[in-house]
């Protein structure tokens, strides 16, 4: 009954957009709350400084001058971190997954205990590489405190002395308190963590007020699995990704202008498009189109993965005019950037006229993409800083 009620007051246009506002609200003060609480909070110490606090020292570094790291990655997102992530890592590392007793990828969701399962396993998966002389030099963890719990790690710490914990942080600008609550978001885990990999460049302050190095590390992509291919252009835009808020309603005046567009993703007609199509869906569009909000939000952006993905396809990339994207990409020349749906319809239109240009773009964004944001390259990035050599 209450999946019901839910699903009318959805439905309703009025109420979910009136939710959606309060909602959006919500966030944005959650973070310039957050935001003003560390400008005003002094830096003790540099990010060199605390990792050597951390024990990232030449004498930790030159362990690995002739065998390789190894690295236990505690993932969340199977396809997302299976579409190059994980594949790249192990081009430089040796790597060990969290895989559930049930031989699933990925951390217990909430709705199976996910702490005290977490934490059981987590500790299984341990134990047997430590008893085989395997124990990882690194655990790497893309999480919050609510899935995985401080205590979790901290006993882990007690057992296993050695172990460095690192946490890559996509989803700060909302997560970093879970619905207000400092403890149970990422911010929860700070107790814990030897270095942060953070994607929302402000919020590497944020960590090292609290005397946690933190490394600006943007999503990225892999070449591997994104990459061009000669074949015939279907469609004049493509999306993938849900249908809800500002995604609707882009792709809809999109529609309405008389612009086709293939949308693929739950609640659109086509349905999900399974992740080994989309490379190929990517290269059957002219454009892609991108969605840069947070949630419901229309003006709060973050980085997505897709920013990534699709100028690595060769096809013509047009999103949000999100600021994380103006030091990454050549803005207008790489990629292309909009503050609202009219420029979203009016730079679409204008492309679809210009096919030379747009052209001119897609190479332009894939040779940025091949160069800097692929995988492998944040990787050289985060080694380097380690002071550990990759074996290319």
């Amino acid at each position: 009954m209450i999946k019901d009620l839910k699903k009318i007051l959805k439905n309703n246009k009025l109420i979910f957009e009136l939710n959606a506002r309060y909602k959006c609200k919500k966030l944005k003060a959650q973070y310039y709350e957050i935001l003003n609480h560390y400008q005003e909070k002094r830096t003790q110490n540099d990010f060199r400084f605390l990792m050597e606090q951390k024990g990232f020292t030449q004498k930790w570094s030159s362990k690995f001058n002739n065998k390789k790291l190894h690295i236990f990655y505690l993932g969340t997102n199977e396809l997302q971190d299976k579409s190059g992530f994980i594949q790249a890592l192990e081009k430089v590392a040796k790597v060990s997954l969290f895989i559930k007793g049930d031989n699933s990828y990925g951390q217990y969701r909430i709705d199976q205990n996910p702490i005290s399962s977490n934490k059981k396993r987590l500790f299984e998966l341990f134990d047997e590489l430590n008893n085989s002389n395997q124990l990882p030099d690194i655990l790497l963890m893309q999480t919050w405190e609510w899935r995985v719990g401080l205590s979790t790690l901290v006993d882990l710490k007690a057992k296993y002395k050695s172990i460095k914990i690192i946490n890559i942080c996509m989803d700060d600008r909302h997560a970093f308190y879970n619905y207000g609550d400092p403890e149970s978001g990422t911010s929860g885990l700070i107790p814990v963590l030897d270095l942060v990999l953070e994607s929302a460049e402000e919020i590497v302050e944020w960590y090292i007020k609290e005397n946690v190095p933190a490394l600006y590390f943007p999503e990225a992509s892999s070449s591997d699995f994104y990459f061009p291919i000669d074949i015939e252009k279907k469609y004049d835009v493509g999306f993938v990704g849900a249908s809800y808020g500002v995604r609707k309603k882009i792709v809809d005046a999109l529609i309405e202008n008389n612009i086709s567009v293939k949308a693929y993703g739950n609640g659109w007609n086509a349905g999900i498009l399974p992740l080994k199509d989309t490379n190929t869906f990517f290269n059957e569009c002219k454009i892609i189109l991108g969605v840069g909000t947070v949630g419901y939000c229309e003006d709060f952006y973050a980085l997505k993965l897709r920013d990534f993905d699709a100028p690595l396809s060769g096809s013509c990339y047009v999103t949000h005019d999100n600021s994380d994207l103006h030091t990454l990409f050549e803005k207008g020349k790489e990629v292309v950037l909009c503050k609202n749906i009219n420029e979203y319809v009016e730079k679409i239109k204008y492309l679809l006229l210009n096919q030379d240009e747009l052209r001119h773009i897609s190479k332009l964004g894939l040779k940025r993409a091949l160069s800097e944001h692929t995988y492998e390259e944040r990787f050289k990035k985060l080694f380097k800083v380690l002071g550990v050599k990759i074996n290319e």
